[in-house]
């Protein structure tokens, strides 16, 4: 189901966050609305911003120690130069109630 949706992945960018995150972990490419979808090096940043900003705003903590995971295991299949999330941080401002990223980043 989740590797041939229907029209045009309606099954990915509709799912929940943990399904978002297995999907985006076993799928070659990821749809994020009707008719877009990234892969390799732009579903590696998806993940580590928008799936962390759904996880915070949802305040789903295993779905965001599940992202961790997901993000270090598409990261692994990309070039040695993608960046690494950092766990110690995004966890640091989950438990505190700060927003996952700054406004400048």
């Amino acid at each position: 189901m989740w590797n041939s949706p229907t029209y045009p992945g309606r099954a990915h960018y509709l799912a929940s966050l943990p399904d978002q995150l297995e999907i985006a972990r076993t799928s070659y490419r990821f749809y994020v609305a009707p008719n877009v979808w990234v892969f390799e090096r732009g579903k590696l940043d998806y993940v580590g911003t928008r799936l962390v900003r759904q996880a915070f705003a949802d305040q789903d903590r295993p779905a965001l120690l599940r992202l961790f995971d997901v993000h270090d295991e598409i990261r692994r299949g990309l070039d040695g130069d993608a960046p690494a999330i950092d766990r110690a941080l995004l966890q640091a401002r989950f438990d505190l109630g700060l927003p996952p990223f700054n406004e400048e980043e």
